[in-house]
């Protein structure tokens, strides 16, 4: 008897942690205090272009430049569907555009992404010279989507390379990860 109920024990406590931890029963977090309302705003833009990406058979992020109030860019992930790996929604919005606009242009601008910058989409965000980013989704609510991403924050990257990138979000994270309750439990 001293096996099966030590056997139930951990069943039990193997489902709670499943059904805790499942992308439908996780906190949302706040929106962060430094999120305006003009942020909110181009997250939203952020969350429908996402909506679309992943309507087009890619992966549910996007991103925007603006540049005093008004957007410059926008790019949808589309590594999924060009089969480049680094066509990110913030790598493919930098790369697509820093030919176009002038330096000074991307030090005095925003890129709104819908969630959290990888590592990868935070070398391209310091070498493009831009001082804001704004983010919908954490890196960490991710996870819990993609069992082999382990997401850093990018507080944590920036803090490293420059600590001058200021660093907004989450902010709307709910309408954010409705869309990716949508696209990943049929995907990895």
């Amino acid at each position: 008897m001293k096996g099966s109920q030590g056997k139930l024990l951990i069943l039990l406590g193997f489902l709670f942690l499943v059904k805790t931890t499942s992308p439908q029963s996780f906190s949302v977090l706040p929106d962060d205090p430094m999120a305006t309302e003009e942020d909110k705003q181009f997250i939203l833009r952020t969350y429908q272009l996402a909506r679309t990406a992943s309507e087009n058979g890619n992966r549910p992020f996007a991103a925007i430049l603006v540049h005093k109030g008004e957007v410059l860019a926008e790019f949808q992930s589309s590594s999924t569907s060009t089969g480049d790996i680094t066509k990110h929604d913030v790598t493919g919005l930098i790369s697509q555009f820093s030919p176009e606009l002038d330096r000074s242009i991307w030090q005095e601008s925003v890129i709104y992404t819908s969630t959290e910058p990888c590592v990868m989409c935070c070398g391209a965000i310091y070498w493009s010279g831009v001082s804001r980013v704004v983010y919908g989704v954490t890196a960490r609510k991710l996870e819990s989507f993609l069992p082999n991403y382990h997401g850093i924050s990018s507080r944590e990257i920036f803090e490293k390379i420059n600590n001058e990138i200021v660093v907004v979000g989450p902010v709307l994270e709910a309408k954010g990860l409705e869309i990716h309750q949508q696209y990943w439990p049929n995907r990895k």
